[in-house]
């Protein structure tokens, strides 16, 4: 995503999602230098089972997020 109002959009469209909204299957992740260190850090927790993280963010930085995994 190319900047913080395309990552919160995307973050509340997938929010919203019946599907992705739900905290059974999934959890959002969004990274931005302008998000708090403390959220973002959350994405490094492991999830419980059977859960999967979709991150947003920044096209570089979730690349290399990503390779973290």
């Amino acid at each position: 995503m190319p900047g913080i109002g395309e990552i919160r959009r995307m973050n509340d469209m997938l929010t919203e999602h019946k599907k992705f909204g739900s905290e059974d299957g999934f959890i959002i992740h969004a990274l931005h230098s302008t998000i708090s260190s403390e959220n973002q850090g959350a994405v490094f927790d492991v999830p419980r089972g059977g859960i999967r993280k979709i991150v947003i963010g920044m096209m570089p930085l979730v690349r290399v997020t990503l390779q973290i995994y």
